[in-house]
């Protein structure tokens, strides 16, 4: 194997060096050895079923587009098709959450925008750990508003296809994956 200290970085069957540190590539987990001590990397992906609201279906909404002759809401209207294109007409969305546990630091990436409270939540809950909130990893459907903005005229409302109270399942997916984690 060639002096890792005069090329940089490069891997190897199963496992990579480094000047600063080595490490061995495992199912979901990845060992690093930083300067002799062992930093451990757990990785955990999860798929949550989060539940639509009430939408028409994409056939119904390409027919009130056509009907409609307000520009303001022919334009709500074709984002609401794009979105239904995008969701199809099922009645819940598949949404991806990714978890890493690196030494004592967790890191929940999720493909949506949950305002602050994702964040401030797990916080909230496992204030011994160093915690990030990544939103908008891999694409994106739109907000995640709170259960009590449903009651309001805003956009991150009508412009969402899910279901009030998807942020708060998706806070308590993430708390229960956070926790599974800090175990291991």
């Amino acid at each position: 194997m060639e002096d890792s200290s005069k090329k940089g970085s490069h891997r190897h069957a199963g496992g990579f060096s480094h000047p600063a540190f080595t490490g061995r590539i495992g199912v979901g987990r990845i060992d690093i050895t930083p300067r002799g001590e062992m930093t451990q990397i757990h990785v955990r992906h999860q798929v949550n079923n989060l539940p639509l609201r009430e939408w028409p279906s994409l056939h119904e909404l390409d027919i009130l587009h056509q009907q409609e002759t307000s520009h303001a809401l022919r334009e709500r209207l074709s984002r609401k098709i794009n979105l239904r294109r995008e969701i199809g007409d099922g009645d819940s969305l598949p949404t991806p959450m990714w978890i890493w546990k690196i030494g004592e630091t967790i890191i929940v990436g999720h493909p949506n925008e949950a305002y602050s409270y994702l964040q401030t939540e797990l916080r909230r809950r496992f204030p011994e750990r160093i915690l990030a909130v990544m939103n908008l990893v891999n694409g994106t459907l739109g907000c995640f508003p709170p259960s009590d903005f449903y009651q309001l005229d805003i956009y991150p409302v009508w412009q969402n296809p899910l279901a009030a109270g998807c942020l708060e399942n998706l806070v308590e997916a993430a708390a229960d994956a956070v926790k599974e984690l800090t175990t291991l």
